[in-house]
């Protein structure tokens, strides 16, 4: 590699793909791991009949690793994550545990979480069941302004509805799979019309 401040030639781990090629692929990326052999050499000296005394190196251990983050900059690899760890061996389930422990701290920084992890795995699941189920069933037609009227209305009805228009409430929630009434862009409208007219009831 050529460095284009100063114009030297450093050496850098990396793929045996075009530079150009490989570049495009790693900026779309959170995570670029680069699978290498981690080795210890350790150096002795070799006394010779004739000449100079001779240094030689001896590969005394050796491990197979996937580098997340080099802080020395040595391998060409890459994560968005801060807190990944930097190296860890050439295993699947050390690969899954390194990614999965990334993401818990990430989203534990997050301000202004009310979900843990949990909750938000599980309600971002029940949002992808029904943009699935929107995008299938093509007659669930969703006006997210008459959606927010309604919301609105909904709340103005709740306080002084009756137990069982509640109760006609939480099955229609439960219904089209509605945690609460902040999906105004991804809920049917005719979810919101039934419950303003369960509550009117």
């Amino acid at each position: 590699m050529t460095d284009v401040v100063t114009g030297l030639e450093y050496d850098m781990l990396t793929t045996n793909m075009t530079h150009k090629y490989f570049n495009a692929i790693k900026t779309k990326l959170h995570v670029l791991g680069v699978a290498s052999i981690n080795r210890s050499i350790e150096k002795k000296t070799v006394k010779q009949k004739i000449g100079p005394d001779k240094t030689v190196g001896t590969v005394v251990d050796e491990s197979r690793i996937i580098t997340f983050r080099d802080d020395n900059f040595n391998i060409d690899s890459k994560s968005r994550f801060s807190d990944i760890t930097p190296s860890i061996p050439l295993d699947p389930n050390e690969f899954i545990k390194a990614i999965e422990q990334a993401i818990h701290v990430a989203f534990d920084k997050q301000k202004n979480n009310t979900n843990n992890i949990e909750e938000e795995r599980k309600e971002q699941e029940q949002i992808k069941e029904i943009q699935i189920h929107n995008e299938v069933n093509n007659s669930s037609f969703i006006d997210k302004e008459e959606n927010e009227r309604l919301a609105e209305e909904i709340k103005t009805l709740f306080p002084n509805a009756t137990a069982e228009a509640k109760g006609e409430m939480k099955k229609i929630m439960d219904q089209f799979n509605m945690k609460d009434f902040k999906g105004v862009d991804i809920v049917p409208t005719t979810a919101f019309e039934k419950i303003v007219e369960a509550l009117s009831n």
